[in-house]
């Protein structure tokens, strides 16, 4: 276990690769969460990238469509790569995928409502799964982000 220095340079220390510190059950259910979550994220690219009327009336109606669509896209895209592409960006990827989902969520609780165009709350509910999926990933990997110790080595 490496020790925390708040001033140590960052270039010298050594990057920690969670891969080998998890569990084989931890590891399955960091897979688990990280296909999951980057599944869904991808699962929905298709309608955006195209300009499917479903997609264009939701970012019309929060007055950010083409920009706000296509910057999501590549956002979330972005954020599944990184998920799946390694475990020393598995922290990144689940940054961004906090950040777009929790963006999400806050549109369909300020602007848009649950249920959109007649969904059910579809939409919403792979939002909160990709954001729990991405939250229980992040908890695995913590110790894997640079120069932030993990929670439960904070003191006190």
């Amino acid at each position: 276990m490496d020790t925390y220095r708040p001033f140590a340079d960052s270039a010298a220390r050594e990057h920690r690769d969670t891969g080998s510190m998890l569990t084989r059950r931890e590891l399955a259910i960091s897979w688990t969460c990280r296909i999951i979550a980057a599944g869904i994220m991808t699962e929905t690219l298709f309608f955006k990238f195209t300009g499917s009327n479903e997609s264009i009336g939701i970012f019309s109606k929060m007055n950010m469509e083409a920009w706000g669509r296509q910057g999501q896209d590549v956002w979330e895209l972005l954020a599944s790569v990184l998920l799946l592409a390694s475990p020393r960006t598995v922290w990144l990827g689940c940054f961004l995928a906090l950040a777009a989902m929790g963006a999400a969520l806050l549109s369909h609780r300020a602007v848009l409502g649950i249920a959109v165009q007649g969904d059910h709350g579809l939409l919403f509910a792979m939002a909160c799964t990709t954001f729990a999926a991405t939250l229980v990933t992040l908890w695995l990997h913590q110790r894997s982000i640079p120069n932030i110790p993990p929670l439960n080595d904070w003191p006190g």
